[in-house]
């Protein structure tokens, strides 16, 4: 095998923190999926959630696009600089861990947030300083996000967003890369989100690793 990184297509992508099987991922692209968007968590120890190198090699040989989000917390948690650099620090190490090649997107799951604007954009932009050494970061847009969207435009490192469900803000001038519009769907024994991938209104898409032979 080849992996690369490249450009996401316009494509039907699935999210899911559930570890799939080669079949189950190979069921999703044989429905149309042609990616796949999986869970690393914000503890450093392992958590049976997170992807792993086994996976990872499963995605390629289904021939499946793949990107990683770092889950959330619980509703109502409370952000800071110093929690954005550990989670980003948490991030790159199971990452690296699970073969995920340099240059492929991190996601970010901003949603359930208790904190203001402020703390929260402090905390964005610790976390995507630090991916940056690695990974382009983009940020999942849910719901309680105490940010606007000019604030999201202006005001955040990652300049790549994915909308969800929830009744977000758009993000003026350059829109959403990624647009969720299902969730709690079941496929080949796997709970997914169902998002569709597109360039955004600047053009810019996210990145993901792909085998390529």
């Amino acid at each position: 095998m080849t992996p690369t990184i490249e450009p996401v297509p316009d494509a039907l992508l699935f999210d899911t923190d559930q570890v799939c099987s080669l079949s189950q991922l190979q069921a999703l692209f044989a429905v149309g999926f042609r990616g796949g968007i999986r869970t690393v968590t914000f503890n450093p120890a392992p958590d049976p959630s997170d992807v792993t190198a086994r996976e990872v090699a499963d995605f390629m040989t289904a021939g499946l696009g793949l990107m990683l989000y770092q889950r959330v917390r619980n509703p109502g948690w409370f952000p800071s600089a110093v929690m954005g650099q550990a989670d980003a620090k948490v991030f790159l190490a199971k990452a690296a861990s699970a073969g995920y090649l340099p240059g492929g997107s991190a996601w970010d799951d901003l949603e359930g947030i208790g904190g203001n604007f402020m703390a929260t954009i402090a905390y964005e932009n610790a976390k995507s300083a630090t991916l940056l050494t690695t990974y382009p970061p983009g940020d999942y847009i849910g719901d309680d996000v105490p940010l606007t969207g000019d604030e999201l435009l202006h005001d955040l490192l990652a300049k790549c967003y994915w909308k969800s469900v929830s009744n977000v803000p758009d993000v003026p001038t350059r829109g959403y890369a990624l647009v969720q519009v299902a969730e709690n769907v079941e496929v080949a024994g796997v709970k997914i989100d169902v998002s569709l991938a597109r360039a955004d209104r600047l053009d810019g898409r996210p990145y993901w690793m792909r085998n390529v032979d």
